[in-house]
């Protein structure tokens, strides 16, 4: 118990994020040593070796004395993803990370278990995020029983049989269509199902991210949920059948292969180069400037596009060139005009990078890299010898992770070998 306490209060400089360290020597501990004690010596000799930790997955991480992921349910969505893939996960950081979980489990208790430990650590919001990154939602839907979404019921809210208003039409002029095996969920459990619910949701999400890259996941409303669900009420029959079947087609050779949506809908190369690599070192500065508290007291739409309004100020402040696919890969571009306050926040960011880098704004965007977007990452690819010691002292190349005022997981990787 006494070790149990000192690893939740002892401090590692981990950043947030969940470190698996496979060894550590503690050496002689007294016994009549209190918590504060132990995490005394637990911190201090993790500073003797400070073990450097790779991302779980690096090809190197099953070797690795210590390894890290971006937060701590990034497991669990991982272990779905993997579940579903059919992938293993036979390193020795897996049964510390997920605790409870046993390898011979079957797929079905293991998406089930995921699901449990994402809503239990962040409600909604993570088992919808669970729904963004895996590759299909309906595999996590099937192995769900009513009582894995009973904590969620008060998120998903009520089925309302009342018609949908004007507003409601307003908002969501297209709804995501059912396809054959949902419509087939949705006759089994009937439309009042949470489960039902949830898919609707999730569906929801899917279908928002894919349609431009500044939008992110919409805060999902119970009248949202309630307008999918009346629509699959309605004509599950009808919309499962105007999903035309498609003929089989060889899968394309990698280098034309267009993973994520946004590449077929913007024809936008998966891989791009770019001398803006370190537009997103940005990101820890705004939140050290307040910016989540600033986005939360907007209106929804403009919190919303706020951000990439920023980002594109950015971009044109650093003097990248205009045809930079960056530009492009983003999509920063908005029918909505600029708000006013763009130019404070650049001001402020600006002070916080000369204060904590010792690098100027532009100083900090300019740097060549390989970026990788999809509707749910955006992956940063730098070579080895590109790591700035002035970025990294002021920790703004620490990986963001899941960044819920953009609807992207961030990730930076110094692994680039070309």
């Amino acid at each position: 118990m006494l070790l149990e306490d000192a690893l939740r209060t002892a401090s590692f400089g981990d950043e947030g994020r969940l470190v698996l360290v496979r060894r550590l020597n503690l050496g002689r501990v007294p016994l009549r040593a209190n918590a504060t004690q132990w995490s005394r010596r637990l911190e201090e000799s993790y500073e003797r070796v400070r073990p450097i930790a790779v991302a779980f997955g690096h090809p190197a991480a099953g070797r690795a004395a210590a390894v890290y992921f971006a937060a701590n349910y990034e497991p669990w969505i991982e272990l779905a993803r993997r579940t579903i893939a059919s992938e293993p996960c036979t390193e020795w950081f897996w049964r510390p990370a997920l605790p409870g979980w046993q390898r011979g489990a079957s797929a079905e208790e293991t998406l089930r278990l995921c699901f449990h430990e994402l809503a239990t650590l962040g409600g909604l919001r993570l088992t919808l995020l669970l729904a963004a990154r895996v590759p299909e939602i309906l595999s996590v839907t099937r192995s769900l029983r009513e009582e894995d979404v009973a904590t969620l019921r008060q998120e998903l809210g009520r089925a309302a049989d009342a018609p949908p208003g004007k507003a409601e039409r307003k908002e969501l002029p297209i709804l995501p269509e059912l396809n054959p095996a949902e419509a087939t969920l949705v006759r089994q459990w009937g439309a009042r199902d949470l489960r039902v619910r949830w898919l609707a949701a999730a569906r929801l999400v899917r279908f928002e991210l894919t349609r431009a890259f500044p939008r992110v996941a919409p805060g999902i409303m119970p009248a949202q949920i309630d307008a999918v669900v009346r629509q699959w009420r309605e004509t599950p029959r009808a919309a499962a059948h105007e999903v035309p079947a498609r003929a089989p087609t060889r899968s394309p050779p990698a280098n034309e292969r267009r993973d994520h949506p946004l590449a077929a809908e913007k024809d936008i190369a998966d891989r791009f180069e770019t001398r803006a690599g370190g537009v997103f070192f940005a990101v820890p500065l705004l939140v050290r400037a307040g910016l989540p508290e600033f986005l939360a007291a907007l209106p929804a739409d403009s919190a919303r596009a706020w951000p990439w309004h920023w980002f594109e100020l950015l971009l044109r402040h650093g003097r990248i060139a205009a045809d930079d696919p960056m530009f492009a890969a983003l999509a920063l571009t908005s029918e909505n005009r600029p708000p006013p306050q763009l130019g404070r926040w650049l001001l402020a960011t600006n002070r916080l990078a000369l204060r904590s880098a010792q690098l100027s704004l532009r100083g900090l965007v300019n740097r060549p890299a390989r970026v990788s977007v999809s509707a749910t990452h955006v992956d940063v690819f730098f070579r080895n010898n590109e790591a700035d010691v002035r970025v990294r002292r002021a920790g703004l190349d620490v990986d963001p992770g899941w960044v819920p005022w953009l609807g992207r997981v961030i990730a930076y990787h110094f692994n680039r070998e070309d």
